[in-house]
């Protein structure tokens, strides 16, 4: 199979959900830092959000963002009188040593990293961070058909809270934004496990005409391509997300659901005129 032109698929397979969750509050939640988007992503695709139907404007322009300050020259958090978003919490990590200064400063010293130390240090050598290695939930990821593992992304949503549109496989550390399709084509899939929904589906849409009609997806796991733009509804309960990024080893396919299966046309048009990274 060509992982690199497959945009969604359900995937067969099974986890104890409430040993998941558990695990989940007692160790990953307590560990998760606050992340965001960019303000002017937000405000780029609050027409797209429009379209989709999946926020209150009111609130999407509301939510959580980091903007550029000319006065500091720093990137600054927008948090006051706004509606919070996801907690991260990752439970691998990249040596410092083995990336550069600026990365180093994004992302925790390579130990608190997101999407972004994913895309750019996918070369590296990722490890279970030691807090973690004893946990059901990492010793089940490693039990994956996957050649090869390099991000364990836990998220998770309160209640009342939303996730605004972005796309994540484009994130850099160095203000410009990755090749289109860019873990895909490196050989790489994003198996989402969803532990809890919140009492929404992702929203998630292809580029260009089509990126205004979204696909709306629950299914316990599956693999979506994190390229394309994507957002969660505001939740009802607690959503726990857990998206491990890994390359499938020949026993993979056999898991996956044929019936699911969205695939990119080999002359795809990749278009991200809605908007291009999220740091």
């Amino acid at each position: 199979m060509n992982y690199s032109k497959l945009a969604y698929a359900r995937v067969n397979l099974t986890y104890d959900k409430e040993l998941f969750i558990k695990e989940y509050d007692e160790h990953i939640l307590p560990d998760s830092i606050p992340i965001m988007n960019g303000f002017w992503l937000n405000k780029t695709l609050s027409k797209l959000n429009t379209l989709w139907g999946m926020i209150p404007q009111d609130l999407y322009e509301n939510a959580y963002c980091w903007i550029f300050s000319k006065e500091t020259n720093k990137f600054e958090k927008l948090t006051e009188n706004r509606i919070p978003s996801w907690q991260m919490a990752q439970l691998m990590y990249v040596d410092a040593e083995t990336i550069d200064d600026d990365l180093r400063r994004v992302s925790g010293n390579g130990y608190k990293g997101g999407t972004t130390l994913r895309n750019m240090a996918h070369n590296k050598e990722w490890k279970i961070k030691p807090e973690f290695k004893d946990l059901n939930i990492v010793k089940y990821m490693q039990g994956l058909p996957l050649k090869r593992i390099i991000s364990m992304h836990c998220v998770s949503l309160e209640s009342g809270q939303f996730a605004t549109i972005h796309r994540d496989s484009k994130a850099t550390n160095n203000g410009t934004s990755n090749p289109k399709n860019y873990m895909a084509n490196l050989g790489y899939i994003v198996l989402t496990f969803n532990i809890s929904d919140g009492g929404v589906p992702l929203y998630w849409a292809l580029d260009g005409e089509e990126s205004k009609i979204p696909y709306k997806v629950n299914d316990d796991v599956y693999i979506t391509n994190d390229y394309f733009l994507h957002g969660v509804p505001v939740t009802t309960s607690r959503r726990r997300q857990i998206r491990v990024t890994g390359i499938p080893d020949e026993n993979f396919e056999s898991l996956i659901d044929k019936n699911t299966i969205i695939t990119i046309p080999d002359d795809y048009d990749y278009n991200d005129i809605w908007g291009i990274d999220n740091r």
